[in-house]
């Protein structure tokens, strides 16, 4: 085994290791913590399906909790794992999947196993019964015409056109109807390999332990090899810059994306940055020129979806249907004037601030910090907090208001608009993204 990590007393950072077959595992050991918590991170998603088996990884994450080797059904690895004081969860994503649960500190070794025997020797039993499940679970996203309504489907599949990231992570009905369980076993065994996979402990646990524990329980798992993904264009911009999807409902759902850049990418800390002074708290522009001052909406958010290898910028809101014209020219004049003017010197200091201060509270929230290293470390993207802190502390304000300029071109765009949309507000939204 490869220790390639920082020393156990500093409790900062991980300690990486490497397995004999090649399992990367990151051990954050906490003593003054009262729970444990793992995560186990697979190199695979929605942005690995060809196009005839959309929603395949998805579906594969639903049976992976039909019984393995050592436990029949659902039944029994779910209440064997409460047993230990936790509970059991996973969900897909675009670039991985995630499995992780927090339990009582005594269970290292029994977690450990418990780890190695769900992805060791799946049963894939009753696919049919999860393939009615995810059928249904796909009816929460559409309408009674099977319409897609999800801000982020309709948006991601219009951004990225036939690119797999624009795939819908829970598929379509006819790839749901037709996957088999011989192809969910192919899908597991072409990207469940112990060098595709990372491993996250976080909590109350010995780490010397733990890396013996480990060797002595998830060594033997296939090692299998790294996968990559198809990649993206250099250059994906979307091929129109609007998306309308009519919905009678009491809101309009819009979303308004940019094409950021990745996390490798010198700007994407400054983009960070971006991210809060529009949207970190109730002093926030966003919130305090629209909301507290206009009083537009209840909802308004933004957010980085990050790739490993791109981001999308977004800003996000629900709206009555006679505001979302007032809302969406307000919010592109608030993108305009940090594109032009950028921001002040006293926001860029505020924002600094709090993303340290976030840094911080990073270390507090045993899931959340597993999610931020288990993610990077899969891709080869992660940075250590002191590194990025180091980072932080030498952006300036030209940085800011650089990274402005460059995430807010009207080439970059897309407006997503779902809800009652008569063709005058149609009209008027396309109008505003033209104004950018």
């Amino acid at each position: 085994m490869q220790n390639r990590g920082t020393q156990a007393s500093n409790m900062t950072e991980p300690i990486f290791q490497t397995l004999s077959n090649g399992l990367t595992t990151a051990l954050y050991p906490q003593s003054h913590l009262h729970s444990l918590v793992f995560g186990l991170y697979i190199r695979v998603g929605s942005r690995y399906e060809m196009p005839e088996q959309k929603g395949i990884t998805h579906f594969l994450e639903h049976v992976l909790f039909r019984g393995n080797g050592k436990y029949s059904n659902s039944l029994e690895m779910n209440r064997t794992f409460e047993s230990w004081g936790g509970s059991l969860n996973a969900y897909t994503t675009r670039e991985y999947m995630y499995f992780y649960g927090r339990l009582h500190p005594s269970f290292l070794e029994e977690c450990l196993t418990f780890v190695g025997d769900l992805v060791r020797s799946p049963k894939f039993a009753d696919v049919s019964l999860e393939r009615n499940i995810i059928l249904e679970e796909r009816l929460q996203d559409v309408d009674s015409d099977g319409q897609l309504l999800d801000e982020d489907d309709v948006s991601r599949a219009m951004f990225w056109g036939e690119h797999p990231l624009g795939y819908p992570i829970i598929g379509i009905p006819k790839t749901i109807k037709q996957i088999t369980e011989d192809q969910l076993e192919k899908h597991f065994h072409h990207f469940f390999g112990a060098k595709n996979m990372v491993l996250c402990l976080n909590g109350q646990f010995d780490p010397e332990q733990a890396s013996q524990l480990m060797e002595k329980h998830l060594s033997d798992l296939p090692s299998g090899e790294a996968r990559q993904p198809i990649r993206v264009p250099e250059e994906p911009n979307p091929q129109q810059h609007s998306a309308f999807v009519h919905h009678d409902s009491s809101q309009v759902g819009i979303l308004l994306s940019f094409r950021g850049p990745a996390p490798q990418d010198p700007n994407y800390l400054s983009v960070s940055l971006l991210d809060r002074i529009l949207d970190d708290g109730m002093s926030s522009r966003l919130w305090q020129r629209l909301v507290e001052n206009r009083g537009l909406c209840y909802d308004l958010w933004t957010s980085i979806d990050t790739y490993h290898d791109c981001s999308l910028f977004d800003i996000g809101a629900s709206v009555a249907p006679e505001k979302v014209v007032e809302l969406v020219e307000g919010i592109y004049k608030e993108v305009y004037l940090l594109r032009e003017e950028g921001a002040t010197h006293d926001e860029f200091e505020h924002a600094r601030k709090r993303w340290v201060f976030r840094q911080d509270y990073l270390l507090d929230h045993v899931t959340s910090l597993n999610e931020y290293v288990g993610g990077h470390v899969l891709y080869d993207t992660y940075q250590s907090l002191e590194q990025q802190r180091a980072q932080m502390e030498q952006l300036t304000l030209d940085h800011l208001h650089q990274a402005a300029r460059m995430l807010f071109q009207p080439e970059r765009q897309l407006l997503t608009a779902v809800g009652p949309l008569t063709k005058s507000i149609k009209r008027r939204l396309r109008n505003a993204t033209e104004a950018l």
